[in-house]
């Protein structure tokens, strides 16, 4: 066995045994949950019990991380959820048969080329 395979081995065995909760004859997990605004995961059930407690980072059914919630998150969830919800209406501008998604200025396709644009359009589109 090479001597960078076994370094690796060891390190992930070390990694392993730092994850077993000897008191307790079990294994330490850790649950993650994802920011809907930064896309960066956190450790949601860093409490004594071990119980996930995500209910407290929601905010209009979106879960944000303790650093976006501080910094108004909860505003940009509103305001996604409104833009979200504009994209569901039909378009003010043209009738139906001359319509052109990606070059009308009215404000339902505006809201559904900015959320496809970062990837937040959750809602079905018309």
């Amino acid at each position: 066995m090479s001597r960078t395979r076994f370094k690796n081995a060891e390190r992930k065995q070390r990694r392993a045994d730092d994850k077993w909760d000897a008191e307790n004859n079990r294994w330490i997990w850790h649950k993650y949950a994802k920011c809907g605004l930064c896309d960066t995961k956190f450790v949601v059930n860093n409490y004594p019990d071990k119980k996930v407690r995500v209910n407290q980072h929601k905010v209009g059914n979106v879960i944000l991380c303790g650093w976006c919630k501080t910094r108004h998150g909860t505003f940009v969830v509103q305001l996604l959820k409104i833009a979200q919800q504009l994209t569901l209406e039909d378009c003010w501008a043209q009738p139906k048969s001359a319509w052109e998604p990606d070059t009308c200025k009215c404000l339902p396709c505006v809201a559904r080329r900015i959320l496809q644009k970062n990837g937040k359009l959750t809602i079905g589109m018309k």
